[in-house]
C-alpha cells in the first residue's frame, strides 16, 4: 500500500492522516452515540473530546479550542445554561431522541444550531457538522457579466 502513494511521500500520507480539520466536544453518556459520533467525525479528520455531563462541557470549552458542541439527548430546561456559555462562541448541535417541534424552536431560541434526530447516518450527522462549520458570509457581492 506505501509503496504506491500515487508520488507523495509516507510523511505527506502521515501528515494527511494525523491532520485534524476541528475539534469537536461531545457530550454524552450513551457508549453507542458515543462510537457512532467517533466513527462519523473521524471519517473527515476531525479531533473530538468527549465528556459526560454539563460541567465536563463547561470546563473543556473554557479550556480547550473547541469548534462544535454536540449534545446527546435533548437537554431539559436545567441544562440550556450550557447553550449560553457556547452562544456566540461555537454552535451547538442536538441528537434528539425525536423530533419535536415545540422543543426544537426552544433549542434554537436559546442558540442551539441544528437539532437532528437519534438514529442517524455518519453522511446526514457529517452533513449538518460541516454546514454549522462552514464559515458564514456576511454581504457576498455577485457580478453579473
Amino acid at each position: 500500500m506505501w509503496s504506491r502513494n500515487h508520488g507523495r511521500g509516507v510523511a505527506w500520507w502521515l501528515k494527511k492522516l494525523l491532520m485534524k480539520a476541528h475539534v469537536i466536544l461531545l457530550v454524552s453518556t450513551d457508549s453507542e452515540v458515543i462510537n457512532a459520533v467517533e466513527d462519523a467525525v473521524f471519517s473527515e479528520r476531525h479531533g473530538l473530546r468527549v465528556v459526560v455531563d454539563r460541567a465536563g462541557a463547561v470546563r473543556e470549552l473554557a479550556a480547550a479550542d473547541i469548534d462544535l458542541v454536540i449534545l446527546d439527548h435533548t437537554p431539559d430546561l436545567h441544562d440550556l445554561d450550557l447553550f449560553h456559555t457556547a452562544r456566540g462562541r461555537v454552535p451547538v448541535l442536538v441528537l434528539a431522541d425525536r423530533e419535536p417541534k415545540a422543543m426544537n424552536a426552544i433549542l434554537r431560541r436559546h442558540g442551539a444550531g441544528s437539532c437532528i434526530t437519534k438514529p442517524f447516518t455518519d453522511a446526514g450527522l457529517n452533513a449538518v457538522v460541516h454546514e454549522l462549520l462552514a464559515p458564514k458570509t456576511v454581504g457576498a457581492a455577485c457580478a453579473i457579466g
